[in-house]
C-alpha cells in the first residue's frame, strides 16, 4: 500500500460499487480513513447520476438534510439509480385505456427519491407522489415518515430481439406492442396502488430503441390537446427498415387507448403546398386526391384551413413549415370500437412542433415536445 500513494488508490477505488466500497471500508483501516473525503464521494455520485437521463447538477455542498455523500450514493443512487427516468405500466387490461406512467428524480438536497404516478383527469393528466425512497434506504408516503407496505419484487432485463418490433404493425393487439415498444427493461412492485388497486404491478422502461431514428428524427415525447379528451403524450418514433413516424399513444383515451397507433406518416410522399392550396379544408382535400410527390424544400407556407378545428392555439403562431408528408390516421368509435384510417397530413415546423390534420373532421392536432421525459 506504501508503493502508491493516496490519490491513486482513490482513483483506483472509485470504479468499485457501493458494496464493494463497504466491504473495503470495514476491512482495511487505511482505506477507511481514506474514503471519508466527501470530495471522492461526491464524485462517486457524480459518475452514477451521469449514467442516467434524469441526471441533476451536482454542487460540493452539504444538502438540506445534512445527509453525507457517502450514505446518498451507497444508500440510495448505488442501489436505486436504475428507478430514475419514465416507466409505464404493462397491461392487458382493455378497459385501461388512458394508461399510466410512473416517474421517478432525484432531490439530492433533501436526500430523496421521489416516485409519481400519472392519473387521468378531465384537464388531462396529473402526477402524485405515493413513493419517497430515503438516503437510508427506506420507503415512506408524501403525507408523513410511516413506513407503508412496499417494495421491488423483480428487477429484470429481458432478452427480446429488438427485430421483433418490425412485426408490429398498426391496430395490432397493444399489450403484445409493448413488450417491444419501449426497452428490455421489467420491473414489478407490490404494494404500489395503482387506479386498479394491483397488489402487484408490472413496469417498462420508457427508452425507445436507438434503432427507431430516421431521417435524423430521434424518438421523442410530443404533449397534444386532443378535442375533449384533454391532454395526451405522443411518443413520435420511426420503425427499423421502413421510412415512416408513428405516433403511438403513451396515455391515450376511450376512442384511441394508450399502446395505439394514433396516426403513420410516410416519408416517401413529402408534399410542398402554396396558400391557396390550404385556404380551405375542400381545396386541401382536392391537392391531396391529386398527390404528386414533390421535393422536399426548406420551407413552405402554412396556414390553418378554414373549415378546420382545433383546440390548441398556439398552432395560430405559425405561417411556414419546413416539412409536410401524407399519412393517415387512427379513429375509432368509444371503447375503440371499429377502428378505421383516415388520410392526414403531418406538418413539422420545427424541432420541438408539429401538426397532424386529420381530414376525418377535419380536426388539427398540434404536439409539442415534452422536455420533462428525455432517453
Amino acid at each position: 500500500m506504501d508503493i502508491l500513494p493516496q490519490e491513486i488508490w482513490l482513483k483506483v477505488l472509485s470504479y468499485l460499487d457501493g458494496e464493494s466500497l463497504k466491504s473495503v471500508d470495514s476491512a482495511c483501516y487505511t482505506f477507511s480513513n481514506w474514503l471519508k473525503d466527501e470530495l471522492f464521494w461526491f464524485n462517486k455520485c457524480k459518475a452514477a447520476l451521469h449514467e442516467v437521463s434524469a441526471y441533476p447538477k451536482l454542487e460540493l455542498k452539504r444538502n438540506k438534510t445534512k445527509t453525507p455523500w457517502r450514505d446518498l450514493y451507497i444508500n440510495l443512487i448505488c442501489p436505486y439509480k436504475y428507478l430514475l427516468g419514465y416507466w409505464q405500466k404493462f397491461t392487458s387490461n382493455e378497459s385501461e385505456y388512458t394508461g399510466q406512467l410512473l416517474r421517478f428524480f432525484i432531490l439530492v438536497d433533501l436526500g430523496l427519491i421521489y416516485g409519481q404516478i400519472s392519473r387521468a383527469s378531465k384537464d388531462g393528466y396529473k402526477f402524485e407522489t405515493r413513493i419517497n425512497i430515503h438516503s437510508d434506504g427506506e420507503f415512506s408516503s408524501y403525507s408523513s415518515v410511516e413506513r407503508y407496505p412496499f417494495g421491488i419484487t423483480k428487477h429484470e432485463l429481458l432478452s427480446l430481439p429488438v427485430d421483433t418490433v418490425c412485426e408490429q404493425r398498426p391496430l395490432d393487439d397493444h399489450s403484445e406492442y409493448m413488450k417491444h415498444v419501449y426497452s428490455q427493461e421489467v420491473i414489478e412492485f407490490e404494494g404500489l396502488t395503482t387506479d386498479s388497486e394491483e397488489e402487484v404491478s408490472r413496469w417498462v422502461k420508457f427508452r425507445p430503441f436507438s434503432q427507431w431514428d430516421v431521417d435524423g428524427v430521434a424518438p421523442a415525447v410530443y404533449k397534444s390537446i386532443y378535442g375533449p379528451h384533454g391532454e395526451e403524450l405522443v411518443l413520435l418514433h420511426g420503425v427499423p427498415n421502413e421510412r415512416k413516424l408513428i405516433g403511438t399513444k403513451i396515455l391515450g383515451d376511450r376512442n384511441v387507448p394508450f399502446g395505439k397507433h394514433s396516426f403513420v406518416i410516410d416519408l416517401d410522399r413529402p408534399l410542398v403546398l402554396n396558400s391557396s392550396q390550404q385556404d380551405s379544408c375542400e381545396t386541401l382535400v382536392a391537392v391531396h386526391a391529386g398527390e404528386e410527390t414533390a421535393q422536399k424544400t426548406s420551407s413552405q407556407p402554412f396556414c390553418v384551413p378554414s373549415g378546420a378545428s382545433y383546440a390548441d392555439q398556439n398552432i395560430l403562431k405559425f405561417n411556414t413549415c419546413i416539412e409536410r408528408y401524407a399519412g393517415r390516421g387512427t379513429l375509432a368509435y368509444d371503447d375503440y370500437t371499429d377502428p378505421w384510417w383516415c388520410d392526414t397530413h403531418f406538418i413539422r415546423f420545427d424541432e420541438d412542433n408539429f401538426a397532424v390534420h386529420f381530414f376525418y373532421g377535419h380536426y388539427l392536432g398540434f404536439y409539442t415536445r415534452h422536455r420533462d421525459i428525455v432517453f
